[in-house]
């Protein structure tokens, strides 16, 4: 009997282990392939899509900026701003995705999310202050459950990584503050309650740091109101506002007129406003708080959600930009439910952009606020439970 020869059956399992591993190998680099091709379509699909979503948003903005458009309508636009956003971040420009994603809150204040990923574009950028105020108007703002536990991790890991972060801002006493010399009038139309419009104007001197004076209130026949609507429309009430007190409106150091009404108000054929400045002179502004009485408030409730909303047209009036704080008194509500989760207060950002608005009107001399005004100013704060 003979011996089996090994030679021979080891040939055959070489070849079929050299060709199991070319298989392999050729089928190793083709996934590698695909993996690189599908990195690189995707990297160029995103610069694409970047470009064109960039393009977009500069002409919103422009539109924006010139303040021709109502933010009632270019709400819609938010998520063009929001998308941008996302891929810039993708890319590591968070310079740009900062930008996008501020612009897309300033219509949308609401999406906490988005607040969240504005919140770490600042944090990769290195801004970590910004990146804490950002974290902490999510939590302050009752956020959903699984917006909230994602808000907490990013809190605690910033806190972690980047010790001692400031928290807080220390606000100024009114009675170390002094009031430039800049005048915003307030009309009352539709009502004539002396009481509420000189605790307005006191409150909003000490949030806005510039004058309010109370005019009398308009009366007779007032161009604009529709009986059919029940509702005044802004043009021409803001027309008929300036030529009446043409006057004010000449004097150098005056910064508008503004009108508060129990009218119902409209514009561009939208069903309410809340607000509106007469845009880009922002000279005439309207508020209503006729909506505010909706669920019949007590005096408290109703005063602060005029001065709430004062403090927004107000701050138009002044050159403050749109904020991008949800919560904020100047942050923009869609809706009356919105409007009610806003705070009465101006968030850091408003506050900063405020102070730079006041700090250019250098040219007007500041003034000491009368003691009787700051008792009176106290009793205020008091009786309505506020405090910038």
């Amino acid at each position: 009997m003979n011996a089996p020869d090994n030679k021979k059956e080891k040939t055959p399992f070489l070849m079929r282990f050299a060709i199991a591993l070319g298989i392999f190998s050729l089928v190793g680099a083709i996934v590698i392939s695909i993996y690189y091709y599908n990195s690189l379509y995707k990297k160029i699909d995103r610069d694409i899509q970047l470009r064109l979503l960039s393009k977009q948003a500069g002409e919103i903005s422009q539109l924006l900026e010139s303040e021709k458009a109502n933010s009632v309508l270019m709400r819609r636009y938010a998520n063009t701003f929001f998308r941008a956003g996302k891929l810039a971040f993708q890319a590591k420009a968070y310079d740009k995705a900062i930008e996008y994603y501020d612009m897309g809150l300033r219509l949308n204040p609401w999406e906490q999310d988005k607040v969240l990923a504005l919140a770490s574009a600042y944090e990769k950028k290195g801004d970590y202050e910004q990146s804490l105020e950002r974290i902490n108007n999510v939590l302050n703002n009752q956020p959903s459950f699984f917006i909230r536990l994602r808000a907490q991790q990013q809190k605690k890991m910033l806190l972690k990584r980047y010790m001692p972060i400031k928290e807080h801002y220390s606000p100024v006493k009114p009675e170390e503050r002094r009031l430039r010399a800049v005048v915003i009038y307030l009309v009352p139309l539709g009502f004539d309650n002396k009481g509420l419009m000189e605790d307005l104007r006191l409150a909003a001197q000490d949030a806005l740091g510039i004058k309010f004076e109370v005019l009398p209130a308009m009366a007779g026949q007032i161009p604009g109101f529709s009986k059919k609507r029940n509702q005044f429309f802004c043009d021409p009430l803001a027309d008929y506002v300036k030529t009446k007190y043409k006057d004010y409106l000449s004097r150098q150091n005056t910064a508008g007129v503004l009108v508060v009404t129990s009218f119902d108000i409209t514009a561009e054929n939208l069903n309410f406003l809340f607000g509106w400045v007469d845009r880009p002179y922002n000279t005439i502004g309207i508020i209503s708080f006729r909506r505010f009485m909706s669920d019949k408030p007590d005096d408290k409730m109703l005063f602060k959600r005029i001065y709430t909303q004062l403090l927004s047209t107000g701050g138009f009036i002044l050159g403050v930009p749109r904020c991008s704080f949800s919560g904020c008194a100047r942050s923009y509500p869609h809706s009356f439910a919105e409007f009610q989760k806003k705070s009465y207060k101006l968030c850091s950002e408003c506050c900063r952009n405020l102070s730079d608005v006041v700090q250019k009107l250098s040219d007007f001399p500041e003034e000491k606020w009368p003691k009787e005004d700051l008792v009176r100013l106290q009793e205020i704060k008091a009786k309505y439970g506020i405090d910038q």
